[in-house]
């Protein structure tokens, strides 16, 4: 019998603890690991890879918030939805259609005025981006930064990520937004069987973070 199938979940002060064996799970460096609902807490048993989470906003992201808030905004510049193909005109018009009503979303949440460009070359943007970025992730909590930075990694985009864990949209939107460039070239030279499987390991993620905002 694993680890995983010992765990189980008790009330304990300020919340809920998993114990395996009957001892309190803790972070490597011998925190405790106190989560506000029995629900995640029950998630945590049943998906261990979320302890790896738990013990990055506890052990490194609670006493260092600010820099985890500057490098996650620091994404913003090399946002996904932020490069538009120059051709074929196909792409182009699905990046319109897919993108542009996601950016216009946001820019409610966020009113500073998002730049676009054109190609590949990296492009600044504005310094008051990153303030009004910095603002919003300021509000959460260490385990909510740790999956803001989480979903910006799976999607390469900041947009999207606080797009989804603010359920300003719904999510199977965000995922097509997200793969949209796999999925042209999917449609254009037949499927990629690694490709596939790639993008089926990256939805269940998904849907893992997304289980965790929710709980």
């Amino acid at each position: 019998m694993g680890d995983q199938e010992m765990m189980t979940v008790k009330e304990i002060e300020g919340g809920f603890g998993v114990f395996v064996k009957e001892k309190p799970l803790q972070t490597p460096k011998k925190k405790p690991i106190v989560l506000e609902s029995e629900a995640l807490a029950h998630l945590v048993v049943s998906h261990g890879d979320l302890v790896k989470l738990i013990n990055t906003a506890i052990d490194h992201v609670a006493d260092r918030q600010d820099d985890s808030i500057q490098k996650i905004q620091k994404k913003i510049h090399s946002d996904l939805l932020c490069y538009r193909a120059a051709h074929p005109i196909s792409l182009v018009e699905r990046q319109r259609c897919l993108w542009d009503p996601l950016i216009e979303r946001f820019q409610l949440m966020l009113p500073n005025k998002i730049s676009m460009s054109v190609g590949i070359i990296p492009k600044e943007q504005d310094q008051g981006v990153e303030s009004g970025l910095a603002g919003m992730l300021m509000k959460l909590t260490p385990l909510q930064l740790v999956i803001v930075g989480e979903l910006t990694a799976l999607y390469d985009s900041l947009i999207l990520a606080l797009l989804h864990f603010n359920q300003a949209v719904p999510v199977d939107q965000i995922w097509t937004a997200a793969i949209l460039d796999e999925a042209y070239l999917m449609d254009t030279w037949g499927e990629d069987p690694e490709l596939k499987k790639s993008l089926e390991a990256r939805k269940r993620y998904q849907n893992l973070l997304d289980q965790v905002l929710k709980t």
